[in-house]
């Protein structure tokens, strides 16, 4: 229902950021009844193929509503410390969400639902996946049937890092397949990424679902910004 939106403002004390719905395509919006926030969201998306499901998340815990925003559940407490999510993809009855528990060092952490987001269960961060790195930006696509998630990672003391702080810690591209095989780094053909010596950090990733080859990716590169793209799922970019 493409008139039908989410998303959170700043409506000042004591409930500094209420999520809110529109039902009219956005000239109006209302509180939504339920926030298990109280006022503090700090993030949300919700389903573009749906207008149920919405998730979001405080300092601490991430929430999903799957009726609408009426009511909300926990989805999942990585930690007694800060919350930061990454991304969500978001695939029928599968949702895959991209989590980081705000420690001293990288702990990211992959939540997967198969139930529609009834419950969530947390899946381990392997293959070229830094051990010290969190979840920048995560997005997913299917090809053939098959899950393909796509991930920027940071290395930083705070998982939660602004899209306005550009530059900095290192960054790695990532590509999983999921039940197939590990997190693959995609940080060579075509890419001069910080990580590897050179001056680009990318920051932001996107997916096409009409075009689950093509990967679109927006880096800083001092003293400006670029694009890059790959037409092979990641195997090679161009810079646009």
């Amino acid at each position: 229902d493409s008139t039908i939106l989410y998303s959170y403002g700043y409506t000042g004390y004591p409930n500094p950021k209420q999520p809110k719905k529109s039902i009219d395509g956005g000239l109006t919006w209302s509180v939504l009844p339920s926030d298990p926030t109280n006022g503090y969201v700090y993030q949300l998306f919700a389903d573009p193929n749906s207008s149920n499901r919405v998730l979001m998340c405080d300092y601490t815990t991430a929430y999903i509503s799957l009726d609408g925003g009426t009511t909300f559940t926990t989805a999942f407490t990585p930690s007694t410390n800060s919350i930061y999510i990454g991304g969500v993809f978001w695939d029928g009855n599968d949702i895959y969400v991209a989590s980081n528990k705000v420690d001293s060092v990288g702990s990211a952490i992959l939540w997967v639902s198969n139930d529609s987001g009834l419950t969530f269960n947390p899946e381990p961060i392997n293959g070229d996946f830094p051990a010290n790195h969190y979840f920048r930006y995560m997005e997913g696509v299917k090809v053939n049937g098959q899950v393909k998630l796509y991930a920027v990672t940071m290395s930083t003391s705070f998982g939660g890092l602004n899209f306005t702080e550009y530059w900095g810690p290192t960054r790695k591209v990532l590509r999983l397949e999921y039940g197939i095989s590990n997190w693959e780094s995609l940080d060579s053909n075509g890419l001069n990424l910080a990580s590897g010596g050179g001056s680009t950090h990318p920051n932001i990733i996107a997916t096409c679902p009409s075009d689950p080859e093509t990967i679109y990716m927006g880096c800083y590169h001092a003293p400006g910004m670029e694009v890059y793209k790959s037409i092979n799922g990641g195997d090679t970019w161009t810079q646009m």
